[in-house]
């Protein structure tokens, strides 16, 4: 057991070699205490104590994610920070400290769930955030210096969008997203497009989803989806056709 101390309320985390010593490291949200965590791994399969790094006073951190943000061969830490409406972007100094965060506005929205991949093609990685509360999510291109643009918005239509998730689901090679709307009982799938991505197509999940992931669960080559329904107490598979299409949910 590992404490990540009095009131954290730990609600995500993430794992990544931040030191560069060959083992893995774990990366803490610590909500309660408005801080991330990191947790050295040791070779002895342990764990150092817990060194945090502030996100800000009442920011409340809920979601994280672990990427090479720039090229000093470091792996960086983003964060959705809920209670202040921003991402936060903690860059790795190389000796087992990070730079103080820098922070994006996402207005007035709560972001809750948290997601990178190169969404442009231009061989820097980029960040996608649920807005929960303002009915969209947002794409933070990345200049590959560790700095990001301001946020572009895509509609979903929802104000609960709390979980993300992200692949290549109709094999253009240009990744996808994959939004889970909690209010409508649905999900969104944006197709990357060029420079952005489309209109979103819903599916309908079960009552209160709640989280996401893709893999191909049938052995057919396709990414399918599965959603974690909350008040149903189910969960939902959304087999792919082939075409970046669905069928109905299982």
């Amino acid at each position: 057991m590992y404490s990540t101390g009095y009131d954290s309320l730990p609600s995500s985390l993430g794992a990544g070699d931040f030191n560069n010593d060959n083992y893995l490291d774990l990366a803490i949200a610590n909500y309660g205490t408005n801080n991330v965590g990191i947790l050295f791994g040791n070779t002895n399969r342990t764990f150092e104590k817990q060194i945090t790094f502030s996100t800000g006073l009442g920011s409340h951190p809920y979601s994280i994610a672990i990427g090479h943000f720039n090229d000093d061969g470091f792996v960086d830490i983003a964060i959705a920070n809920s209670g202040t409406h921003e991402i936060g972007v903690l860059l790795n100094n190389g000796n087992r400290t990070f730079a103080n965060q820098a922070a994006y506005s996402v207005g007035s929205a709560s972001p809750y769930a948290i997601g990178i991949g190169d969404f442009n093609q231009d061989n820097r990685l980029e960040i996608v955030i649920a807005n929960n509360g303002n009915e969209n999510i947002g794409v933070l291109l990345g200049y590959g210096s560790g700095h990001f643009e301001n946020p572009i918005v895509y509609s979903t239509g929802s104000y609960s969008s709390i979980s993300v998730a992200i692949g290549d689901l109709n094999k253009d090679h240009r990744l996808d997203i994959v939004v889970v709307n909690n209010d409508t009982g649905s999900i969104d799938i944006h197709l990357g497009y060029f420079e952005g991505f489309l209109n979103q197509t819903r599916y309908s999940a079960g009552s209160g989803p709640q989280s996401v992931v893709v893999g191909d669960f049938n052995n057919d080559t396709r990414l399918d989806i599965v959603v974690a329904n909350y008040r149903s107490n189910d969960v939902s598979i959304l087999l792919e056709n082939g075409n970046g299409s669905f069928e109905n949910e299982t």
